[in-house]
């Protein structure tokens, strides 16, 4: 290696799984050094990216104990066969209550309660504290309602992570914004008029956050909120939706577009859920494209699952349906279902999100 241009060793090593990485780190101060290389950090990310058919999953359960919590890590691929086994990669223990995994980001994972945050990166065995927030909201007027997302800023490569707080007093929203390596919460004004319909994390799409909140008419609003610029925005979701009276909305990330999760209670037995996929989400106003894909059960509710990925025309759904598991394969095509077998799944309860591996770096404890 020592005498291959420095491109070249780049290239090479970025094709590498991080557990490779991480072990060539202890050989020496210059392995060491090119390895935690923002242009390799950032070469080996792209590349992971790029390979949408080897990118995993990762779950997350919790053990509790008397005074901390221990949350496990593990790692999964599934087959082509749609099985596979849960592998253990990270485990840490922490001070929390209930808390909420936020879908990973770029190798990191954020998981948070209502007085702490945590960024780790499970696969390099990092993880940080985010400092509380000391920004004043008035705190008798607002209620401890609060939910988070985490995303990345391509604009100033900065991870930021956006917490809402719903106010008791008045239809706003109170937000604030951290960015990773600054220490320091930041107070975002124009925050729309409605309030938090359920404690659901926003989740970041292509530079976006979205969530679903309520407006003071009650009706469901699809709210973003640009990483990069810090503004906020109402998005006009499908028309039909707006004309529902017993439905439920709700937002996740599917094959790199937004989706909107509608169940239907309207159906018999709740058994039909709807996906509608925004395919344009630079579009303006009415101007968005959405694209409806629609599951349906033939005797079973769906109010308990959740989609988590597409493959191949097949859509990963978490939760439970009686008579099946608690990882379930919808193919979109044969309209069937089946349970995906993975062994080593800690428990009934546990949280899942696409994942790729990545040598990102949370830096030092803030």
């Amino acid at each position: 290696m020592a005498h291959l241009p420095e491109n070249v060793v780049f290239s090479i090593l970025a094709g590498l799984p991080v557990k490779s990485l991480v072990r060539f780190k202890s050989v020496d101060k210059h392995w060491c050094m090119l390895i935690s290389d923002p242009r390799l950090v950032d070469s080996h990310l792209d590349r992971a990216k790029m390979r949408k058919k080897k990118q995993g999953l990762i779950l997350s359960g919790r053990v509790d104990g008397d005074r901390y919590s221990t949350i496990h890590f593990f790692s999964l691929r599934l087959s082509e066969a749609g099985d596979g086994v849960a592998v253990p990669i990270y485990s840490t223990t922490v001070s929390l209550g209930r808390y909420h995994v936020l879908p990973s980001c770029n190798g990191l994972i954020c998981f948070y309660s209502i007085d702490r945050i945590y960024i780790c990166n499970p696969n390099i065995r990092q993880m940080v504290t985010i400092t509380r927030s000391d920004v004043d909201y008035a705190a008798s007027s607002l209620s401890m309602n609060m939910c988070c997302g985490f995303g990345f800023d391509c604009s100033t490569n900065q991870y930021k992570i956006i917490k809402l707080m719903e106010s008791s007093s008045e239809p706003r929203l109170g937000a604030q914004v951290f960015s990773l390596g600054t220490g320091e919460w930041r107070k975002i004004s124009g925050s729309p008029t409605c309030k938090l319909l359920r404690l659901d994390y926003p989740v970041s799409v292509n530079g976006f956050f979205y969530w679903i909140t309520a407006a003071s008419t009650f009706s469901e609003l699809l709210v973003s909120f640009d990483i990069g610029n810090e503004k906020f925005e109402v998005v006009p979701h499908p028309e039909c939706l707006s004309t529902k009276k017993r439905h439920l909305l709700s937002v996740v990330e599917l094959g790199g577009h937004l989706c909107l999760v509608d169940l239907d209670f309207e159906s018999e037995g709740n058994r039909r859920m709807d996906i509608w996929m925004m395919l344009d989400e630079w579009g303006e106003g009415e101007d968005r494209i959405w694209v409806q894909e629609s599951i349906v059960h033939s005797s079973e509710a769906l109010d308990a699952v959740r989609p988590v990925a597409i493959v191949d025309g097949q859509i990963l759904l978490h939760g439970f349906i009686k008579g099946l598991g608690n990882l379930i394969w919808y193919d979109l095509h044969s309209q069937s279902f089946k349970d995906a077998d993975v062994e080593g799944i800690p428990s009934s309860h546990f949280f899942i999100s696409p994942h790729v591996e990545s040598l990102v770096s949370v830096g030092k404890k803030i």
